[in-house]
């Protein structure tokens, strides 16, 4: 399948409702606890708004809570969203953070209406954070409702509010909110990819796939291409004929991360590496959108394990090679997180926030029916789902999926686009989708 017949029909995601762009305080109403404040902050400029955003500083005694609310006008059907978002910036750099931020939206039938009820959504955001702004999304099916409001408000209510508050501990450092949006339902996709261009993937995985019209996207380790266990170069030049895509794992050192101050002591050397691994993917056919995806290997640099000044660093250099998107490379665990800050995506730009992302690594511990799971929770939340693998084998080690499982799985894969359930994507692809709609919002 040719990467123009890949593209051919292919469904972008609708643009989200700006509810509340934070431009301004104009008919905002604040409750702040002692000491606690919401201000206009001009300097904090947010994807939704280059005017600034809002800054909303924690009160100096526990157990209070700082919130504002804002009437959306014009009011809005809510029967077409699956869901409401918050830009937030926040840092760790001077202090704790809140660990919670409550989010959501009241149900009206006119302006000013909150008549119906409300929704809202409790946003975990307690783990590590450098400067930077993350869109907080919440699903609908897992909103708390208050005010006779239920489930149904979605399909008969308008949305006439909006509202955002922290809650809990005193004198936690600032926060700032940049947006509230409706999250309108994308074309469900799923994103296939693999690490490492081992040969198993070209021998086994990759001929399943090809059978089934299935296409994925291949970070290579470039100083490891040729090598035993390990694809060749004419291998990895062969992808895009046939849809895949080619990204960027790292092109020296694929054993070090990039949180490793010796080996990269500063943030230009992490963008000349992601630039050489940029423009050998390039070289090798693959797309522009695609070598703006980095793979991060072997540890991740926004660990909490890492100091502030490292993960600012690593920012700083994901950020000078252009990256779009940032794929963790590590085992998670626990699955599916949702946002595109979860475990596994960090997104540095704002092309991701128009869906959901959700994301999980293929290893031993993961059955195919639970894999399979993911891809029905993206197929409900109109969503994106990341699966990846390193390989495949004797399964019993992290990283190693076995070969049954790899076929069970892409049989039901293989069911549900057929029936037209989910598109499979590879990942240049599905971020060209984010820019035309970015593009024709």
């Amino acid at each position: 399948m040719s990467r123009a017949e890949l593209r051919r029909g292919y469904g972008g995601p609708v643009a989200n409702y700006v509810a509340f762009d934070c431009a301004t305080l104009t008919g905002v109403s604040a409750s702040v606890g002692t000491g606690g404040a919401v201000t206009f902050d001009s300097g904090r400029p947010s994807p939704r708004s280059t005017a600034g955003s809002i800054k909303m500083t924690q009160p100096t005694i526990s157990s209070s809570f700082v919130q504002f609310t804002k009437d959306v006008s014009p009011v809005v059907s809510a029967n077409a969203s699956r869901g409401v978002g918050v830009w937030i910036y926040i840092s760790d750099a001077d202090g704790s953070i809140p660990s919670t931020v409550t989010f959501g939206v009241y149900f009206g039938a006119t302006l000013g209406d909150t008549s119906g009820g409300f929704a809202t959504f409790l946003a975990s955001v307690s783990s590590a954070r450098n400067d930077g702004w993350y869109f907080v999304a919440g699903e609908r099916s897992s909103a708390s409702y208050g005010g006779g409001a239920s489930a149904a408000s979605w399909a008969t209510g308008y949305v006439t509010r909006v509202v955002c508050q922290r809650y809990g501990v005193a004198s936690e450092v600032p926060f700032w909110v940049g947006g509230i949006e409706l999250c309108y339902p994308a074309r469900p996709k799923l994103i296939l990819s693999f690490d490492g261009q081992y040969e198993s993937i070209r021998d086994y995985v990759k001929p399943l796939m090809d059978a089934r019209g299935l296409v994925g996207t291949m970070f290579v380790s470039w100083d490891v291409v040729g090598a035993v266990g390990r694809m060749s170069m004419a291998d990895i030049e062969s992808l895009p004929a046939d849809g895949w895509d080619i990204g960027p794992r790292k092109f020296d050192l694929n054993s070090i991360g990039y949180d490793d101050q010796i080996a990269y002591p500063t943030a230009e050397s992490i963008a000349d590496d992601i630039r050489n691994a940029q423009l050998a993917c390039l070289a090798a056919g693959g797309s522009a959108a695609c070598s703006k995806v980095q793979c991060i290997p072997t540890s991740n640099p926004w660990s909490g394990g890492n100091s502030y000044a490292i993960r600012k660093q690593c920012s700083d250099g994901f950020n000078m090679a252009g990256v779009r998107v940032g794929r963790n490379g590590s085992e998670v665990s626990s699955g599916i997180g949702n946002g595109v800050f979860t475990n596994q995506i960090h997104e540095t730009g704002d092309a991701g926030h128009l869906q959901f992302v959700y994301s999980r690594q293929l290893h031993n511990a993961v059955t195919s029916s639970t894999a399979l799971a993911d891809v029905d929770q993206a197929i409900k939340l109109g969503s994106t789902m990341v699966h990846y693998m390193h390989k495949t084998g004797a399964a019993g080690s992290n990283g190693v999926w076995s070969e049954a499982s790899t076929l069970e799985y892409l049989n039901g894969v293989d069911m549900r686009q057929r029936h037209g359930l989910i598109d499979v994507v590879n990942f240049g692809d599905w971020l060209d989708g984010l820019n035309v709609a970015r593009r024709a919002a």
